[in-house]
């Protein structure tokens, strides 16, 4: 029987060495997910390659053209599309105390030197495609900037009570002058640098490296909770790419050399260096009775090439489906749908951004509250003590045909729901102040012409047109006059 404490030494070494392994398994699991991610052309063959090792040979490997199509992009842009495009709006509320101290401006140039809705925007389809992202306020070149980490460089110890909440970072960084790989350490009271012996390094360029900020300068983008502080990233998206790279570099291969025919001759007498070229002819002489009758044939090999084709767009339509995202933007042609399809489809993107938005307010709240920590800590003047933090996503428009469109606007200009100012301000994203001076300048009315004088103008303008409101009730008044014979 083994001693209890060698048992116990043993039995942790086991599992350490487990986890070691594992560790590694993981990181380069999420390793394949970012050279995917970031397109890395030389790194995705590798891993298309690794594939297809036990379907053809190492001579055909070796020759094998790969080929690769990238549609992750697509997706993830489609699952953000509208939330960032009218930018959101981030504000500190001022208390009454805080008289004389412009908060929002300070921020706005501050959000807008480090591009911040950019960034945002970024770290959103990458927790989409990772699961899980961190992001970072840093000071740098003298302004705030934001850094985004995945699990593909960066790794967490988390506290024994939360195996959600970090109380260690790890980001792994090369020299980009030396080409030496070190560890960058960041807790809640320390950072420091680890080289690849372990060593500790205090300084760095000349500078103390020091955590002076109080709290560990990261804030989470989680999609979905896991078994561990990372989750699970999307095996979908990656899969289905990997899937469709495989089938169209096999699609291609086929079609290298299967879209010509294969000559066949027999009892020709022809040599394999011998080629066929027109107005030749090949001689066949002293024929015995007993031998096949010489024949020269193209045999075209019967590859249903439009079936391979709809094989490799039906796995991204099938994708396109499970993740929220109407089935038709995947389709390489243009197909109109009915009303009620594509209401169905706007209603399941629709509540996936809403369920999205809710995951990025919580998100953000705490980003902007560590921006403003950092902020604080690095400046002198213009600090961004008091206040609550508040961030408001605009309202997204179903879409609409311009048909769609025209209809609606009828009918709100009909009820006097709407002028023509309220749909300039829609639809060049423009104040309403700007909108009168647009739509009066285009109208030839003089500079500094007002709202009422510019809504007059529309309206007999409307009336001359024949289709304005009060012409299109006189109308109909006028033909039921004529068929009362009054």
């Amino acid at each position: 029987m083994i001693p209890y404490n060698i048992g116990t030494n043993i039995i942790a070494d086991l599992f350490k060495n487990a986890q070691k392994l594992s560790l590694e398994n993981e990181i380069e699991i999420f390793q394949e997910f970012e050279a995917f991610y970031q397109n890395d052309s030389e790194l995705i063959e590798d891993y298309i390659k690794a594939d297809l090792e036990p379907i053809y040979s190492k001579k055909t490997l070796d020759t094998l053209l790969i080929r690769h199509k990238d549609s992750i992009q697509k997706v993830l842009r489609l699952k953000v599309a509208g939330l960032f495009d009218n930018e959101p709006t981030r504000r500190i509320v001022k208390s009454e105390t805080d008289e004389n101290v412009e908060y929002d401006e300070v921020l706005t140039k501050i959000l807008d030197a480090s591009k911040y809705n950019q960034q945002i925007k970024e770290a959103t389809k990458q927790a989409l495609f990772f699961n899980t992202v961190l992001v970072q306020p840093i000071w740098r070149n003298e302004q705030l900037e934001l850094d985004i980490y995945n699990h593909a460089y960066c790794d967490v110890k988390v506290s024994q009570e939360d195996y959600l909440k970090p109380i260690e970072v790890y980001l792994t960084f090369v020299d980009q002058q030396t080409g030496e790989v070190f560890v960058a350490v960041w807790t809640e009271t320390d950072h420091y640098l680890l080289d690849a012996n372990g060593e500790q390094i205090r300084e760095w360029n000349g500078e103390p490296l020091a955590n002076n900020y109080g709290v560990l300068p990261f804030s989470i983008l989680r999609i979905r909770q896991g078994k561990d502080f990372w989750g699970e990233p999307n095996w979908n998206l990656l899969n289905t790419q990997k899937s469709y790279d495989i089938s169209l570099t096999n699609f291609k291969q086929i079609e290298l050399f299967q879209s010509f025919g294969v000559w066949t001759a027999i009892n020709m007498g022809l040599g394999e260096t011998e080629r066929l070229s027109p107005n030749s002819i090949k001689t066949v002489e002293n024929i015995r009775t007993d031998m096949q009758p010489p024949k020269l044939e193209n045999v075209v090999p019967n590859t249903q090439f439009g079936e391979l084709r709809n094989n490799l767009e039906w796995d991204w339509k099938t994708t396109f489906s499970s993740e929220g995202l109407a089935g038709n933007t995947s389709d390489t042609e243009t197909q109109l749908q009915s009303g009620v399809s594509k209401g169905y489809d706007e209603i399941e993107t629709q509540i996936q951004r809403e369920d999205l938005k809710n995951l990025l307010y919580y998100f953000e709240k705490d980003l902007l509250e560590k921006c403003r920590i950092v902020y604080n800590a690095e400046t002198a003047q213009n600090k961004l003590n008091k206040g609550e933090i508040e961030v408001v996503y605009s309202e997204e428009k179903p879409s609409e045909t311009i048909q769609d469109k025209k209809l609606r606007r009828e009918m709100e200009k009909q009820y006097n729901l709407k002028t023509e100012i309220d749909f300039a301000v829609e639809d060049f994203e423009i104040d309403r102040t700007e909108a009168i001076a647009l739509i009066s300048k285009n109208m030839g009315l003089p500079e500094g012409t007002d709202e009422l004088t510019l809504i007059s103008s529309l309206s007999k303008l409307a009336i001359q047109q024949n289709n304005s409101p009060l012409s299109q009730i006189k109308q109909r008044v006028g033909e039921i006059q004529k068929q009362k014979g009054v």
